[in-house]
């Protein structure tokens, strides 16, 4: 119990209460970059398919496959990036979705 009451004694409410809210808004914009750039991939995999003469709930399968790929492309890179990618195509071939779209 002493590490409680010395902590809560060292503890800088005002400080760290700024740093909290400093860290949060940094995150925020993080995410709302993210959330852009995924909206405007999602947006261009419909535009897609809506050429693609496809019926709509086709769009769910390719807008997941999508996102993964978006996924593997923001952890990755190099060889590890590539080889990942051959089997997502791979996994997503077997799922019946068509490579030429």
């Amino acid at each position: 119990m002493s590490r409680i009451r010395n902590w809560e004694k060292n503890f800088n409410w005002q400080t760290e209460g700024k740093k909290q809210m400093l860290y949060r808004q940094h995150i925020k914009e993080q995410l709302a970059k993210e959330f852009t750039n995924l909206e405007k991939l999602e947006n261009a995999v419909k535009k897609i398919m809506a050429e693609s003469g496809l019926p709509t709930w086709h769009n769910v399968p390719y807008l997941n496959f999508a996102r993964q790929l978006y996924r593997l492309l923001r952890k990755h890179s190099g060889k590890t990036l590539k080889t990942e990618i051959k089997i997502l195509m791979k996994i997503w071939q077997q799922r019946q979705l068509k490579r030429n779209i």
